[in-house]
C-alpha cells in the first residue's frame, strides 16, 4: 500500500522530513503492524530542490542522442526554478510539446543518474540523499494519479514573484489570478482517466469572472463530483473573512446531458466543527451540470439557477461610485470639520443596517474643478446620479442598502436609479430585504460586486409591489436617524442612541451638519428637533475649553453637563437618569465625574472611528489632577486662532491651576507637590508642542516643506488624524510616556499609506526620494526641524514664490 500506492509532494525540506516521519510513525504504531519495524521506501519527496550539477554534465549523460540531450536540457532549465515552481513542475510540459525531444520517461533512467552524480564528493552525504530526493519528486511529478486529496496553496497573482507569474500565465493561463486554480488546473492534468481530484479552493473561482473561461472548459470537459461551500472559518487556525473556502472534487471524465452533481452549503455554520457535521447531516442538493456550463458566466452554483424573465437592471440604472487613488489625503469623517467648511461635500460610504446609513464620510471636493477631480490616481465615475433620488447599495463583505438623495459616494457601492417613480417603492423593499443579499450571493461572491452583477439579479416587480404596499404603507421613509455619527443626525442629546458623548459635544460647542445645512432633507421629527436645540444651546461654552476640575473660577465639567442634560431630558432628568446614562455606556463609574476622567475619552475615540473632536488632555493623575476638555475645531482654527486656544489652555488654565499648587505646598497641603510636579511636566509638553520641534512637530506628507506648519500652525483640512500627532508624541527625554497628553491612545498609525505619488521635486518634497531616486512610498513618519522650514520659506521667497 505505503510502496505502490501513497504519493506525496512538498516543497518545504522540512516539511517532507515531518511527514515521512508522521508516516513511519503511523505504519509502526498501527494495530495490525505485528511488530514490523521496517518500512518499504516511502513515495514522499521534497519538490523545492533544485539541481547543483553543471548543464553540461547532464547532457554528457545523454550521449550523442540529440533528442535526448535536448530532452534534458530543458528538464535542467525547468528544475532550476524548483525552489520557486515546487510541485507545479511538470516533466511533462517540459518535453511533450515537441516530438524531437525525448519522452520523460525515457530520461527518467539519465535523470535519476544526473542527480546521484551530480556531487562527486560522497562525503556530503546530506547532499546525495537531496539528488536522490529530487528524482523521485520528478517520477511523482510525471505520475498519474487515481485520487487526490490536498489544500493546495493560495496566492494572488499580484503577489506572486515575477518568476512564478511568468510560468503560470504560459502553462494556465485560465487559472493565473491564483496560485490555488493553478494548482486545481496542474493536479488535474495528473489524474488518471476517471480518477478524481478533491481539494479545497477559495470559492471565488466559481464565480469571478476572470475564471470563466476555466469554469467553462472544466464543466464541459470534466465529470464534478461535488461541491461544498464551507465559507469563512472552515479552518481551526484562521479567523476572520480573510479565507473563504469551498471542498470541490472533480473527476477527469466527460460528462452527459443530464449528469447531476451534489452540492452542500455550510456557509452559514459559523466554526469549523458545525461545518463538519453539516457535511454529514446537512441537506444535499442535486445540480445539472450541463445547466452550469451554459448560464450567462457559467457561474457554479449549488442553488437551482432561475429563468430569469424580469432582473433589477431593466427597471432602473445602477452606477458605480468613485475611488479617490489617496483617501488618507481626500476622504476624512464629517465631524472632523464644523458645519461651515464648505471645501468638504458628503460622500457616501458603504451603509450599515438601517433605512438611513453610510453617511459619516466628506470628500475634498470644493467644486467640479477641485484637484481630486483632475488626479489621475483618482476614477471619477458615477457623476450622472448626482442630485438624483434612488437609493444605494454596498458590494463590499455585506450586502446592504439606503435611501439615496443625490451626494457624491464611493466606488464600494453603486446607486440604483428608478427609470419610472411608481416603481421606486418595490425596488426598495426588495433591495433592504434579506432575499436581494441572497439573490446577490447565488450570483458573486467576491468581496467587491460590480453595478453588471447587481442588475442581474432576478426581480419581480409585482411580487414586490405587494410586499412594499404592506410594509410602506405611507411610502418610501424619510430621513431621521439617532446616531450621531451621520450627517442627517438631528443633535438632540435625549433622543439618540450615545446621550452623553452628543451632550458633552454640545457642551464644547459641536453641533451636527443637519442643524445647519437647509440642503440635507430631513424628517419633520428630526426638524422638530432641531427646533428645540436653542434652549439647550445657550448652556454650550464658545470658548472651546472645559475643565474638568475648577479653574479660573468656572464651574467643574460635571457641574456643567449636569445643567445641560437636565435642559435636554426635561422632567424626565434626575439621579437615577445620570446613573443609567453612564451605565449604558459600559462604564462603571460611579459618577459623571468618575466617567468624565476614566471613560468618557476612550469612549469617544471609539465611536467616532479614532478621529476624536474632543480631545481629553490631562497630567497623568486620574483622581486629583489637570483634565480639560479642548474642543478641536477651535483647536485648529485658522488664522492663529488656534495657537491663541492652545496658549490660553496652557498658560491660562493649566498655569493658573500650577500656581494654586504651589500656594498649596507652601500651605503644606496633601499631595499638592506631586500635582505640582505633574502639571509642570504637561506644562512643557504643551510648550513643546506649539514650539512643534520633533516629536512635536506637524507633517503633510502632500505639502512641501515651505508649506510645512510651524510649530502649532494646524490646517484643519489636513485632518485629526496628522494634526493629532504632537500629542501623542510621548519620547520626549525624561518624559511620561505613554498617550502624549491624551487621557487614551486613539488607535492612529502613521505608517505608509496605499499606493505612490506621481513626481515631486526632491528640493520640496525629500521623503518621496531615496539615494537620489524618486521612489513615490506615501510616508508620514517623518519630521523636520523649523530651521529647515524656515530655511525653505526663506528660499521660497527669495525666488519670488508665493509663501
Amino acid at each position: 500500500m505505503i510502496k505502490d500506492n501513497l504519493h506525496g509532494l512538498e516543497i518545504d525540506e522540512r516539511c517532507t522530513h515531518i511527514a515521512v516521519f508522521a508516516l513511519a510513525l503511523a505504519v509502526w504504531t498501527y494495530p495490525s503492524a505485528e511488530g514490523y519495524r521496517q518500512l518499504p521506501n516511502s513515495r514522499i519527496a521534497c519538490s523545492g530542490i533544485a539541481p547543483n550539477a553543471k548543464i553540461q554534465d547532464w547532457l554528457n549523460l545523454a550521449g550523442k542522442d540529440q533528442r535526448l540531450r535536448e530532452g534534458m536540457e530543458r528538464l535542467y532549465e525547468l528544475f532550476k526554478e524548483a525552489p520557486i515552481l515546487g510541485s507545479l513542475i511538470d516533466p511533462g510540459i517540459a518535453v511533450e510539446d515537441n516530438l524531437l525531444e525525448a519522452h520523460f520517461y525515457e530520461l527518467l533512467p539519465l535523470l535519476k543518474k544526473a542527480l546521484v552524480t551530480e556531487k562527486k564528493d560522497f562525503e556530503q552525504i546530506e547532499m546525495r540523499i537531496a539528488a536522490l530526493g529530487i528524482a523521485d519528486a520528478v517520477e511523482i511529478l510525471g505520475g498519474l494519479y487515481h485520487l487526490i486529496i490536498t489544500n493546495v496553496p493560495y496566492l494572488a497573482r499580484g503577489k506572486q514573484s515575477v518568476s512564478l507569474q511568468d510560468f503560470c500565465a504560459k502553462h494556465y493561463k485560465e487559472a493565473k489570478n491564483d496560485l490555488a486554480n493553478v494548482f486545481l488546473d496542474r493536479l488535474l492534468k495528473t489524474s488518471e482517466k476517471a480518477g478524481t481530484t478533491a481539494l479545497v479552493l477559495p470559492q471565488n473561482w466559481l464565480f469571478l469572472t476572470s475564471y470563466k473561461k476555466l469554469r467553462k472548459r472544466l464543466l464541459k470537459t470534466k465529470c464534478w463530483n461535488i461541491v461544498v461551500k464551507l465559507g469563512t472559518g472552515a479552518f481551526d487556525t484562521i479567523s476572520g473573512e480573510v479565507v473563504n473556502v469551498a471542498l470541490i472534487a472533480i473527476s477527469n471524465t466527460t460528462t452527459t446531458l443530464d449528469y447531476a452533481f451534489t452540492g452542500i452549503d455550510a456557509t452559514a455554520s459559523r466554526s469549523a466543527y458545525l461545518k463538519a457535521d453539516c457535511l454529514l447531516n446537512g441537506e444535499l442538493r442535486t445540480v445539472v451540470q450541463y445547466d452550469q456550463s451554459m448560464n450567462q458566466e457559467a457561474l457554479v452554483t449549488i442553488s437551482k439557477i432561475p429563468i430569469i424573465s424580469t432582473t433589477l437592471g431593466q427597471f432602473c440604472s445602477i452606477l458605480q461610485g468613485s475611488s479617490t487613488g489617496d483617501e488618507p489625503r481626500f476622504v476624512r469623517y464629517l465631524w472632523e470639520f464644523n458645519s461651515s467648511n464648505n471645501r468638504w461635500k458628503r460622500f457616501l460610504s458603504a451603509p450599515d443596517e438601517g433605512v438611513y446609513s453610510g453617511r459619516n464620510n466628506v470628500w475634498d471636493w470644493s467644486d467640479d474643478c477641485c484637484e481630486l477631480s483632475q488626479s489621475s490616481a483618482a476614477r471619477i465615475q458615477g457623476l450622472d446620479a448626482i442630485k438624483k433620488r434612488g437609493f444605494f447599495v454596498s458590494g463590499s463583505k455585506r450586502i446592504t442598502a439606503s435611501i439615496y438623495k443625490g451626494e457624491h459616494y464611493s466606488k464600494v457601492i453603486a446607486t440604483v436609479l428608478p427609470f419610472n417613480p411608481l416603481d421606486e417603492l418595490a425596488i426598495w423593499a426588495f433591495l433592504e430585504s434579506k432575499v436581494f443579499e441572497s439573490e446577490v450571493r447565488k450570483l458573486d461572491q467576491k468581496i467587491l460586486v460590480t453595478p453588471g452583477v447587481f442588475a442581474r439579479v432576478p426581480f419581480d416587480l409585482g411580487y414586490w409591489k405587494e410586499i412594499a404596499a404592506m410594509k410602506y404603507p405611507e411610502g418610501i421613509p424619510e430621513p431621521y436617524s439617532d446616531d450621531p455619527t451621520q450627517w442627517i443626525f438631528h443633535g438632540h442629546p435625549a433622543f439618540c442612541n450615545k446621550p452623553l458623548q452628543v451632550a458633552l459635544a454640545r457642551l464644547l460647542d459641536y453641533s451636527w451638519p443637519a442643524e445647519s445645512d437647509s440642503d440635507i432633507e430631513l424628517s419633520i421629527e428630526a426638524n422638530n428637533l432641531i427646533s428645540s436645540l436653542p434652549l439647550i444651546e445657550i448652556i454650550s461654552d464658545d470658548g472651546g475649553i472645559v475643565c474638568i476640575p475648577s479653574v479660573r473660577g468656572e464651574d467643574t465639567a460635571t457641574e456643567r453637563l449636569r445643567v445641560l442634560l437636565g435642559a435636554a431630558f426635561g422632567d424626565q432628568w434626575s439621579a437615577a437618569k445620570e446613573k443609567d446614562l453612564i451605565a449604558s455606556t459600559g462604564s462603571t463609574a460611579k459618577d459623571l465625574d468618575e466617567w468624565l476622567r476614566n471613560d468618557f475619552f476612550e469612549q469617544h475615540c471609539k465611536l467616532f472611528h479614532h478621529r476624536p473632536f474632543i480631545w481629553h488632555i490631562w497630567d497623568g493623575r486620574k483622581r486629583d489632577g489637570f483634565h480639560a476638555l479642548v474642543n478641536y475645531h477651535k483647536l485648529a482654527e485658522g488664522e492663529g486662532k488656534g495657537r491663541k486656544l492652545l496658549e490660553s489652555l496652557t498658560y491660562s488654565y493649566l498655569g493658573e491651576w500650577i500656581a494654586r499648587q504651589k500656594d498649596g505646598l507652601k500651605r503644606g497641603e496633601d499631595g499638592a507637590e506631586a500635582r505640582l510636579i505633574a502639571a509642570e511636566e504637561l506644562q512643557k509638553r504643551l510648550i513643546s508642542i506649539l514650539e512643534g520641534e520633533p516629536p512635536f512637530d506637524i507633517f503633510v506628507r502632500w505639502k512641501p516643506i515651505e508649506k510645512q506648519p510651524l510649530g502649532w500652525e494646524p490646517d484643519i483640512n489636513d485632518g485629526v488624524r496628522l494634526n493629532i500627532r504632537p500629542f501623542m508624541a510621548s519620547d520626549i527625554p525624561g518624559g511620561r510616556r505613554g498617550a502624549g497628553v491624551l487621557r487614551w491612545k486613539p488607535n492612529i498609525s502613521w505608517t505608509k499609506d496605499r499606493g505612490k505619488e506621481p513626481p515631486r521635486p526632491l528640493e520640496q518634497f525629500p521623503w518621496f526620494w531615496k539615494d537620489g531616486n524618486f521612489v513615490g512610498d506615501r510616508v508620514n513618519d517623518v519630521h523636520i526641524t523649523n530651521e529647515e522650514k524656515r530655511r525653505a520659506r526663506k528660499e521660497v521667497r527669495g525666488s519670488g514664490s508665493e509663501d
